[in-house]
């Protein structure tokens, strides 16, 4: 591992003398018949190495728990697959997915106290650019979920 977090792999044939010391990042010395397998081992313990368990959470603090509260609305649990992929979709662009109390409803919520105007402004314009796209009827639909989709309900 390298600062910033960048995991690198040194390879060195072993017919090859190197100018510079390079055994402390563990060098791994392979030659024309063992590199495949050498290589496929250090790739396997870097993945393992550098894998993150689950993704990083947005931290939300209590004040915006209690804000989205009393304007109704409540953090999504993600769990479904279906709020996942919307949780997806807003995720992009830094927004968080709220649902209504009565669940019928979701709202996407965006803490951007440290951005420009215009970065926020921006974000917004993504988001309603990149949603209506989302709910396209995909080329196999039937026609009856096209007649749904044209009625306003989500596929």
């Amino acid at each position: 591992m390298l600062g910033f977090n960048k995991y690198i792999i040194p390879f060195q044939h072993e017919d090859y003398r190197l100018e510079f010391n390079v055994a402390g990042l563990d060098t791994i010395k392979y030659n024309n018949n063992s590199f495949k397998a050498k290589a496929a081992a250090a790739i396997d313990q870097a993945i393992s190495q550098t894998a993150q368990s689950s993704p990083a959470a947005n931290p939300i603090s209590p004040d915006i728990n209690s804000y989205l509260v009393l304007r109704g609305a409540i953090l999504t649990s993600n769990e479904a697959p279906g709020e996942r992929v919307l949780y997806q979709l807003g995720q992009t662009c830094n927004f968080n997915l709220c649902v209504d109390f009565s669940g019928n409803r979701y709202i996407y919520f965006g803490n951007f106290s440290k951005y420009t105007i215009t970065a926020i402004a921006l974000r917004i314009r993504k988001l309603l650019q990149i949603l209506p796209s989302a709910w396209k009827a995909p080329p196999f639909a039937s026609s009856t979920a096209s007649q749904q989709n044209s009625k306003g309900m989500l596929l």
